[in-house]
């Protein structure tokens, strides 16, 4: 597996076993909050076994920090627009069915 970050260039790379686990409702109950919304069905436990930091010189920096950071409030006021959004069009379609959808 690897982790990497573009704007700093840092790649680390893993190695390990993946180990999917289902129907283990008491570790879903440890892994995910309370008042969580979806029914999570399985959880994938991955056991690092060797790590390491690697070569950033094939990683192209696409956006600087400083680019990402500027468009941040025009991308949270988009997701805040389709937020709207989607509650008006869920209490319409409530409204239209009879029902409540979440």
């Amino acid at each position: 597996m690897f982790l990497f970050d573009p704007a700093t260039r840092s790649r680390i790379k893993l190695w390990g076993r993946l180990k999917a686990v289902e129907g283990d409702l008491e570790m879903i109950g440890k892994l995910f909050d309370e008042g969580y919304k979806a029914r999570p069905e399985r959880v994938l436990l991955f056991r690092i076994e060797a790590w390491d930091v690697n070569c950033s010189q094939h990683i192209t920096e696409r956006f600087t920090r400083e680019e990402i950071q500027a468009a941040m409030p025009g991308i949270q006021q988009k997701i805040i627009a389709l937020e709207t959004e989607n509650a008006q069009l869920r209490a319409a379609l409530n409204d239209a069915l009879g029902k409540k959808f979440d």
